[in-house]
């Protein structure tokens, strides 16, 4: 897998995976009003809350959860590279280490949750008071975490964005992954599920391009089939069968966002 710090390429798998940015490349590619918290900032309050949420493959981000640390007593961050795992311990420990600055996302993420975008250092301790972790993970394994990271009964929800098309060779692969993470859960538990259709690769730095698996509806839809037994397609004309066990589902241009209920 690739991290990028800095201007530090770190390189420990054939793979690629979420990696980590330097500031100024994370403040141009992922603006504030990026179309995940327009997605996430009414998910977790509106549908789904519990005791443990575990983010599938953090990188070096945090944005993914800060919605969901009101509704959940526990988040579990998780990486497979170390480097990504230090910059979210650097935050968490708000000892100046950090070299991203979350404040214009926490803020808002609280305007678009109705409160003040002055509320953000309130958010900004809840999320480190929540964190319980920061462990590493390789989805690609059929036991991504190690045995003793969550309790026996599993996570009440995942949430993963971009990261299985990033570190999978395939679509068989990306199918296994998506049956690898689902044993995290226990049953009856929620996966949300976040990534662009058809992408083949992101920027992740000058002249740096991080491939992808391009996945279809079609094929998104199979796969979750095959790994958690649920029927429904991603755009509005979704499966009214009465084994559907998708609650939700957002397509806005080729962004999609699932929650499956196992």
């Amino acid at each position: 897998m690739l991290g990028i710090f800095g201007d530090k390429p770190i390189v420990s798998s054939p793979l690629f995976s979420l990696f980590t940015l330097n500031s100024r490349w994370v403040q141009t590619l992922f603006k504030p009003k990026d179309l995940f918290l327009l997605l996430l900032s009414p998910t977790f309050p509106g549908n789904v809350s519990g005791e443990l949420l575990v983010d599938i493959g953090s990188g070096p981000t945090l944005h993914q959860v800060m919605s969901g640390c009101e509704v959940f007593n526990k988040v579990l961050l998780t990486d497979f590279l170390e480097v990504n795992r230090q910059e979210l311990r650097s935050w968490l420990q708000d000892e100046g280490g950090c070299s991203l600055d979350w404040t214009p996302f926490l803020q808002h993420v609280c305007k678009l949750e109705g409160r003040q975008p002055s509320a953000w250092t309130e958010k900004a301790a809840k999320l480190r008071q929540v964190i319980m972790d920061i462990v590493p993970i390789d989805v690609n394994h059929p036991q991504p975490l190690a045995l003793d990271v969550l309790p026996s009964a599993g996570a009440d929800c995942l949430v993963s964005s971009y990261c299985l098309e990033s570190v999978s060779p395939d679509l068989a692969a990306f199918t296994r992954a998506l049956g690898h993470i689902g044993r995290l859960l226990w049953p009856g538990g929620h996966l949300l599920l976040i990534g662009t259709l058809g992408m083949s690769y992101y920027i992740g730095g000058p002249g740096l391009k991080i491939p992808t698996i391009p996945v279809n509806e079609a094929q998104v839809c199979a796969s979750l089939k095959e790994s958690v037994a649920c029927c429904f397609v991603i755009s509005d004309n979704m499966n009214k069968d009465a084994k559907t066990i998708c609650i939700s589902c957002f397509l806005i241009s080729d962004l999609y966002c699932i929650t499956v209920l196992y």
